[in-house]
């Protein structure tokens, strides 16, 4: 974890140090007549620019590069709050010019307003001017501190015109909803999962009562989409009268579950709270006909949830036949629930595994080259069968077309890091790792700031990146 951190603080500096160095020193430098110590303190974090370069490249760093990482972030707010101040006092000079104008008629206004003003241009200058001095000091302390662990300055490249900055298409909509319309046309090496899921909700017979079908699997494994095919499988259609899908996560509350099975069916949000009043809409809107709901990314092992959950359901009716279909992580979830049939889902074989690498990679008509083979087939080989971890590392490999760079990835000391509760976080961090540019890294970063299943809408986050300062205006770059 402390390698992700490190990574993460590295591009953080990285990209704080460019906001500082995009401001508009020029505007300064005339104002107040400190080109020479400005255009040093530019030249000095320009240099730290190219330390931080160095730290980038490095997979993981050491406790003491981490620290060192930590004194540029505080170099940086300082440069960063002396930056402010000028602009500030710029401001504030061209209201009270503004200000003298329109009260010229009192002279002796005008003269208290120049030598009784909160910030006397010439005291200002002076004190600017020492605090200038003071963080090209700490740069030094900064520079000699990066030559004592070895960090050595990297050539800056410098981006095409938009190159940085450019988010691309930013998907709209909120955050969960691909958990309800993943892209199931990338679906490979799961026709007999879909097969046997669909044979126990269509074929089985029924027990008179609502019956629960769970997908038992590790994150990224493939449970939604697996569940997505199944609940748009032609046999699935024909079998039941309404379908429901509903992303529950950790908010297993049985009101919201209700509330938005009737939204599904009336198209419209009820303006009610109890479940009672819940379960008599739902009975209305059902009218005796079999439905399957989908509980998508299932949390709760309250097993008297569960049966206040069943209870409101076998009294919704609908016809015999009607089933729920629950994907999980966790074989506790599956047991509170009582399920007639619980399906783990494992990795994807070896073939299945490098198909679906080369799906993601290479457009339709494109072909792997025959250089790039081996190396893919051993990342594949890392990725242990789990699709999320192949469909990531395949869109950041397609933007590498060179053997050193696939190396790069599959040689990654990542691999080894510990894989926590879920073991996907390796797969993650390496597609984080080889994000194109720092612009993207904070952006992504900055959205951990959202709970689990918040909905997260495109125009808001980039409002809020260009707020941070994220996002940096190309006349500006």
């Amino acid at each position: 974890m402390e390698s992700i951190l490190g990574s993460i603080d590295v591009d953080a500096a990285e990209w704080a140090l460019k906001i500082v160095l995009a401001t508009a020193v020029d505007e300064i430098k005339l104002t107040w007549g400190l080109r020479d110590d400005l255009n040093k303190l530019k030249k000095r974090l320009t240099m730290l620019q190219a330390f931080l370069v160095d730290t980038g490249t490095r997979e993981s760093l050491t406790n003491l590069e981490q620290l060192w990482v930590e004194n540029v972030k505080e170099v940086v707010r300082h440069a960063d709050d002396l930056f402010d101040e000028f602009s500030f006092e710029n401001l504030r000079r061209k209201l009270e010019i503004k200000d003298r104008y329109y009260n010229r008629g009192s002279r002796l206004k005008a003269r208290y307003l120049f030598f009784f003003c909160l910030s006397n241009p010439l005291g200002f200058r002076w004190r600017m001017a020492h605090q200038v001095k003071d963080v090209m000091s700490m740069i030094d302390g900064v520079f000699k501190d990066a030559t004592d662990l070895g960090i050595r300055a990297t050539k800056l490249q410098v981006p095409a015109t938009g190159s940085d900055g450019n988010l691309g298409s930013v998907g709209a909509g909120e955050l969960h909803q691909y958990r309800e319309n993943p892209d199931t046309r990338q679906v490979v090496g799961r026709d007999g999962d879909e097969a046997y899921l669909v044979e126990q909700l269509c074929g089985a017979e029924s027990t008179g009562d609502v019956s629960f079908v769970a997908i038992v699997g590790i994150a990224g494994i493939g449970k939604t989409t697996l569940a997505r095919r199944v609940y748009e499988n032609e046999a699935v259609i024909k079998s039941f009268t309404e379908r429901i899908w509903i992303y529950v996560s950790d908010n297993f509350n049985i009101n919201r579950i209700l509330s938005q099975m009737i939204e599904v069916l009336a198209k419209s949000k009820p303006d009610l709270s109890s479940t009672e009043a819940l379960t008599k809409k739902l009975q209305d809107h059902m009218g005796g006909a079999s439905y399957l709901l989908v509980l998508d990314d299932v949390w709760n092992t309250v097993e008297e949830l569960w049966e206040s959950l069943k209870t409101c359901l076998h009294r919704i009716g609908g016809s015999s036949g009607s089933k729920v279909l629950v994907t999980t992580r966790s074989n506790a979830v599956a047991d509170s629930v009582k399920v007639r049939i619980t399906h783990h889902l494992e990795g994807l074989p070896h073939e299945d595994s490098w198909a679906l690498l080369k799906q993601t990679t290479f457009a339709n008509d494109e072909t792997c080259p025959s250089n790039l083979e081996e190396s893919g087939r051993k990342i594949v080989g890392n990725c242990n069968g789990v699709p999320l971890a192949i469909k990531t590392l395949g869109a950041t490999l397609r933007l590498k077309r060179n053997l050193q760079d696939w190396k790069s990835i599959e040689n990654s000391e990542l691999w080894k890091l510990p894989a926590y509760g879920d073991r996907i976080m390796p797969y993650l961090l390496l597609s984080f790792h080889h994000l194109p540019s720092p612009t993207l890294k904070q952006c992504f970063a900055y959205c951990s700031i959202f709970v689990k299943g918040a909905e997260i809408f495109k125009m808001d986050s980039i409002e809020m990146w260009m707020a941070q300062g994220l996002l940096v205006p190309p006349g500006r770059r």
